[in-house]
């Protein structure tokens, strides 16, 4: 507990090298505990993943994305949630190293599944639906991304009301 107290004390405080070396070491204590297939191992790993890219180690946060995802896809299928947070932690990986293209094909591939698991209006299918716009606009079709923010938008203002903040998003 004390190293993860360390690690989101230094995210908290953007010392993303105290918050990358508490995963470190948590992550090897997890593996060696748990085991590399366990799940609080492979949730660990994702954190590390992501301190690698806060600190600007973005291969390295990739690498250890395919990890998370490759791992979840074999423990809880292709189509868990956690799986899909996973694809689309490797679709902001490739976007990170300006790899658009593989980053819109990600993310398509997780709205078009939370689409079918959990319906249209589902706040992670709007979620991923804003992800997928940012890949457009990454690739520069801003008016197809400016059509699917409104339909997210309006999506969430019916079904949250207007002043929540994740509507605001």
């Amino acid at each position: 507990a004390n190293l993860i107290k360390q690690a989101e004390e230094g995210h908290n405080a953007g010392n993303y090298r105290k918050e990358n070396f508490a995963y470190k070491k948590l992550y090897n204590l997890y593996k060696c505990e748990l085991g590399r297939k366990n799940k609080y191992t492979i949730n660990i790993l994702e954190l590390l993943a992501h301190s690698y890219a806060s600190l600007g180690f973005y291969n390295k946060g990739l690498k250890l994305q395919k990890e998370v995802y490759v791992q979840r896809k074999k423990i809880l299928g292709m189509n868990h949630r956690d799986t899909l947070q996973a694809l689309g932690n490797l679709a902001i990986s490739y976007s990170d190293l300006g790899n658009y293209n593989k980053a819109l094909e990600m993310n398509n591939a997780v709205y078009n599944a939370r689409k079918e698991i959990l319906g249209e209006n589902h706040p992670d299918t709007l979620s991923a639906l804003n992800n997928l716009a940012s890949s457009y606009s990454d690739l520069g079709d801003y008016s197809r991304a400016l059509k699917m923010r409104k339909v997210a938008y309006n999506a969430r203002k019916e079904i949250l009301g207007e002043n929540l903040p994740t509507v605001l998003i």
